[in-house]
């Protein structure tokens, strides 16, 4: 919680798959011992980077970035390429869901 007199605001930005140098620069780090199941999405992707598409464009996400920032009050969660925007549709669907078998089921009072 953030007192409000403080004049402080908070956004969480979801930025999704943007086009970089970060794959060519940053070191690829060995997965942890526990998740080592191929089935995993991460173990298949450590194993072939290539499978990533990566099709946001840095610079437009930089300037939407910026303009949050200077926003009078700007929005708590932002999502900014359309795979983070189409997981996020995916999960409400799921949560969604999720509540109308447990309202079903009786199990909320």
């Amino acid at each position: 919680e953030i007192d409000p007199n403080w004049n402080i605001k908070v956004t969480i930005i979801e930025p999704g798959p943007f086009v970089t140098n970060i794959l060519e620069k940053a070191p690829m780090l060995p997965g942890h011992p526990a998740y080592t199941s191929k089935s995993l999405p991460t173990v298949a992707l450590r194993d072939n980077p290539n499978l990533i598409v990566i099709d946001g464009d840095a610079e437009k996400a930089s300037e939407a970035f910026w303009k949050i920032s200077n926003l009078e009050n700007p929005p708590e969660r932002f999502l900014i390429h359309r795979r983070t925007a189409q997981s996020a549709r995916k999960k409400v669907q799921e949560l969604t869901q999720a509540l109308d078998e447990a309202l079903v089921e009786g199990i909320y009072i």
